[in-house]
């Protein structure tokens, strides 16, 4: 005997809150459409809050890989300028001016994509007191150019494993 049946029940009292209880009860169910409303929604709101996520994960991923782009390209345009300094350093060899103009300016543009102002201070740096050293200025030190490289190697290699 389900609680939607009272009329099986003798006692005058018992029927009465039988019959209290299914009012209640009756109530309290909700309509087909209501239910179906709420599921709507729920897959709404599920399907933007994945949309939204799916977003986000992109552009940091094309974040990260513009990152890495510039970082490794900084890296070896630096390491493309530092080869003809000491080339022309060692061997006399002309450098040109428009060949390490262009180099430089390269350099710069690589290093106006990373984000990481410690690590383009670095290879500023770095550039800076290089082009000075290889090009005969004797206040400048081997010691002192190789530990900026180093550090704006460093550095570079550092927010690369970040973006990793």
């Amino acid at each position: 005997m389900g609680i939607e049946n009272c009329a099986g029940i003798a006692d005058p009292e018992l029927m009465r809150m039988c019959e209290h209880l299914a009012g209640k009860i009756q109530g309290l169910t909700i309509q087909p459409w209501i239910t179906a409303l709420i599921g709507i929604i729920g897959a709404l709101l599920a399907a933007s809050l994945a949309a939204v996520g799916t977003f986000l994960l992109q552009r940091a991923d094309r974040r990260n890989s513009s990152q890495r782009k510039a970082l490794e390209a900084a890296q070896d345009t630096a390491r493309k300028l530092r080869n003809k300094w000491i080339a022309f350093q060692s061997d006399r060899q002309l450098f040109p001016d428009n060949e390490q103009t262009k180099l430089s300016g390269i350099l710069a543009l690589h290093l106006s994509r990373i984000s990481s102002k410690e690590v383009v201070k670095a290879f500023e740096d770095w550039s800076s007191y290089a082009q000075l050293f290889y090009t005969g200025f004797e206040q400048f030190q081997a010691f002192e150019e190789d530990d900026r490289w180093r550090t704006s190697l460093a550095l570079s290699g550092d927010e690369l494993k970040k973006l990793d």
